[in-house]
């Protein structure tokens, strides 16, 4: 009977053990589909907003391309709002703010981007990395170049390169990008010569494109040579980039002062900069008699030449320069265009 009853108990037991088993079995299962359901809602949600996020972003480039800046502007800042984790917004925002001049505004949208997380795709990052570095956002800079470092992507817009050279870099560093610059010069050398003599309009227009390639990564390969430490490479090849047909030509005039000045050639250092300080007279007056909050230029050949005037007035004339209150002027501008 004892037996019996032993046996009873542990039935029970038994019984109320696989009870439970399943009740706990049954909530997880019917939490795994709650969580299920969640994130198919969630996800759902995402991909509405996203959807939307898209068609904000695509009206305001339609209203950017038509220089309607503060519609522009506004569609972005919606989208920015609409999905704030998406590296994108902040990337196309951060754009136009720098096209109109909005230098604080645009680094701060880019670091928000990096933040995030966003593509190393070259092209799309372009002036990024200098506007972050510019703007102070020292940590979103460091991380952008750290990444830039660890690409095996092609660049021959050199603009990985032109991004780590604006900031402090080692001299092997620069040697290296130096001469990465040098071998796609060396390519591009081999592709003019089979187009050169060609007189079809499509040739004409690669030949032309090539040539503004080539006098860009003629002053990206000086640059770095200068970083590098091989001054006489750094004449060489931007002096070659004064001479070349690119938008950004004359914005090396700086780079070659400082130059001089290492090489011990304290005249020529004094001339090129005050080359250097006649353009930046000619397109502040420029932009300020257009009410325009970036010169004529592209906005990332401005921002290296604005750091590097700084640098080569500290090396050469041995002070800081002051900030030109027609820069002023132009950060006004800039706001103005945004306004309703």
């Amino acid at each position: 009977m004892v037996l019996g009853t032993v046996v009873s108990v542990w039935q029970a037991r038994a019984a109320i053990t696989e009870r439970d088993e399943k009740v706990v079995a049954l909530e997880k299962a019917r939490a795994a589909e709650d969580a299920a359901n969640d994130a198919r809602d969630e996800l759902e949600a995402f991909n509405q907003r996203l959807n939307s996020s898209t068609v904000l972003l695509s009206s305001g480039r339609a209203h950017a391309d038509a220089q309607r800046w503060a519609d522009a502007y506004e569609l972005y800042t919606e989208a920015t709002t609409m999905l704030p984790s998406y590296s994108l917004v902040w990337l196309e925002r951060g754009r136009l703010n720098a096209k109109l001049g909005r230098w604080e505004s645009a680094a701060n949208d880019f670091a928000k981007a990096v933040r995030i997380g966003c593509p190393v795709e070259q092209t799309e990052l372009s002036g990024v990395p200098q506007l972050l570095y510019y703007g102070g956002e020292t940590s979103a800079y460091e991380k952008l170049c750290e990444q830039f470092s660890r690409s095996q992507q092609d660049d021959p817009a050199s603009v990985a390169t032109r991004g780590r050279l604006v900031g402090e870099i080692s001299p092997s560093t620069a040697a290296e990008l130096a001469l990465r610059v040098e071998r796609m010069l060396t390519d591009s050398d081999g592709g003019e010569k089979s187009v050169s003599k060609s007189t079809h309009a499509f040739d004409k227009r690669r030949t032309h494109y090539r040539e503004m390639y080539r006098g860009a990564n003629l002053y990206v390969a000086g640059w770095a040579h200068l970083k590098a430490g091989d001054n006489e490479k750094a004449m060489k090849r931007l002096e070659q980039s004064s001479n070349a047909n690119w938008l950004g030509r004359g914005i090396e005039s700086p780079l070659i002062a400082i130059a001089h000045h290492r090489m011990g050639r304290a005249d020529e250092a004094l001339r090129w900069f005050e080359q250097s300080e006649t353009l930046l007279d000619r397109l502040l007056d420029e932009s300020v008699g257009q009410s325009r909050g970036t010169p004529v230029i592209p906005w990332i050949d401005w921002i290296e030449f604005l750091l590097n005037h700084r640098e080569a007035s500290i090396i050469v004339k041995g002070h800081t320069p002051v900030t030109d209150p027609r820069i002023r002027q132009m950060n006004d501008f800039a706001e103005a265009s945004i306004a309703d």
